[in-house]
């Protein structure tokens, strides 16, 4: 019997039979470096908040105004641009009212390429991605709230 014992031991390790632990929350979290990044906190936070804002309005602005133009060329228009250009009094919920090319080159590139690039904070990005979209619904919603800016040279636009 005790020559059967030493035969399963050979083939079958006790370790086998534990439970692995199973691991622990930082270490998840530090194996997601993306999901990792949004959880530190810098020393700076208000400086670099202001910031990465700033900087993330100058990538919007630059590839928005680019990208508009580039939409407007007389052989992309009538192919892409037209449909949104359909509303001639633009509401808020036509903002996003486009060909799904238009979309990804003029809505969701301007926005998410500042925060990608610049590695922001989660917190900065969600205040990034709130201001990007309160801008993009104010000049298409064809009301001039106070301390916003006026849509109406985008409303003037739209008439076109």
């Amino acid at each position: 019997m005790d020559n059967n014992k030493s035969q399963e031991n050979d083939s079958y390790s006790e370790n086998e039979d534990m439970i692995q632990p199973k691991p622990h929350r930082n270490e998840m979290l530090q194996s997601f470096e993306a999901i990792k990044r949004g959880f530190e906190m810098e020393e700076n936070v208000p400086d670099s908040i202001f910031s990465s804002l700033i900087k993330c309005e100058n990538f919007y602005e630059n590839l928005t105004s680019r990208n508009a133009k580039l939409l407007h060329h007389p052989r992309i228009y009538k192919y892409i641009h037209k449909m949104h250009h359909e509303w001639t009094s633009p509401i808020a919920i036509t903002a996003i009212y486009c060909h799904p090319v238009e979309h990804l080159l003029s809505n969701l590139m301007p926005a998410l390429l500042g925060p990608l690039i610049l590695g922001s904070h989660m917190f900065t990005s969600w205040i990034w991605f709130s201001l990007a979209l309160l801008s993009t619904l104010n000049s298409h919603c064809g009301f001039h709230f106070p301390f916003f800016p006026s849509p109406e040279a985008h409303d003037f636009h739209h008439l076109k």
